[in-house]
């Protein structure tokens, strides 16, 4: 049964994998998991081609697929995932090369969106992706719920602050400080599962 739940993952369109993960990330990722499996190797030689070293263009590649998955709710097929994720690739490449001539790596704008640059460097090198998405749950279930909440909106779902505001009963500005806090909680959860 579950191989020909794989099976059948395997025969659908991007553009089908693609709204299966807008219906059911967080909680499931075998959409998500099969778009990697289909565009990984792809990824990896257009960043290659940008950085030429393998270790840069596979920290860049797993930088694009975390992105990808915190955004692919607000992917409104304009274009194709395939074009989609080409950019992404390309963007991080470059702001790669750029902030290397600065002698720093690239990061995560911490002002939209959680800051990754500890799960880059502590857990997609030695872990196996299905590793990497059971300990994000587990630090979602750690969390308070309410900044759990905020924080599933913002990142999984995409949603602009006014519908956070009136989900979570609060301001904008309410709305905005917990969202800051539930990235806040996000990382020193994450920092005491590795300690």
């Amino acid at each position: 049964m579950v191989s020909m739940q794989v099976e059948e993952i395997q025969k659908l369109s991007d553009e089908e994998l693609v709204k299966r993960c807008q219906e059911e990330l967080p909680l499931q990722q075998r959409a998500f998991t099969e778009l990697v499996k289909r565009y990984q190797r792809y990824a990896y030689q257009i960043a290659l081609r940008y950085v030429k070293n393998r270790e840069d263009a596979q920290d860049i590649v797993q930088e694009a697929f975390i992105r990808v998955y915190f955004h692919i709710s607000g992917f409104r097929g304009e274009s194709s995932f395939k074009t989609w994720l080409t950019r992404i690739v390309i963007n991080l490449s470059l702001t790669y090369r750029l902030a290397q001539n600065r002698r720093a790596r690239f990061l995560l704008n911490t002002e939209h969106e959680p800051n990754f640059q500890l799960i880059e460097q502590s857990l997609m090198s030695p872990l196996q992706e299905q590793q990497f998405w059971r300990i994000l749950g587990e630090i979602l279930r750690r969390m308070r719920q309410e900044y759990r909440k905020a924080f599933i909106l913002r990142y999984f779902k995409n949603r602009p602050l006014t519908y956070i505001a009136q989900k979570l009963r609060t301001t904008l500005n309410g709305a905005k400080m917990k969202i800051s806090r539930a990235k806040a909680q996000f990382l020193r959860i994450f920092q005491r599962l590795f300690e």
